[in-house]
């Protein structure tokens, strides 16, 4: 069911517009969803949703599923973004604990 706002700014998916959250048919009903993310798991293995090639399939399908792999890409790099952002903070944590240990230990006294 969709429903039409004037103030509200539509979606626009595939020159159309949407008046929706795009997510709203997912929640609905997940498995749609499911579905969707099976089928990018068969194309980034090679293999199309119906025979024949590229442009025998559906161009809908073909769409979401690239949608879905350039955020999977992102949601990747991010990832990789965090991982990398973590490990110089523990080795910068390591150099400093190390500089700690290399120099004498100074204590200074107040009166």
């Amino acid at each position: 069911m969709t429903w039409e706002d004037p103030g509200f700014i539509p979606w626009m998916f595939q020159d159309e517009p949407w008046y929706q959250c795009p997510a709203a048919v997912w929640r609905e009903d997940g498995y749609d969803l499911g579905y969707l993310l099976d089928m990018h798991a068969h194309y980034s293995n090679g293999f199309l949703p119906q025979s024949g090639a590229i442009l025998d399939q559906v161009a809908k399908l073909m769409d979401a599923l690239t949608i879905v792999g350039d955020e999977q890409a992102l949601c990747s790099e991010e990832q990789k973004q965090e991982q990398t952002s973590k490990r110089a903070l523990e080795q910068h944590q390591r150099e400093v604990i190390e500089r700690g240990r290399a120099t004498p230990l100074q204590v200074t006294s107040n009166g």
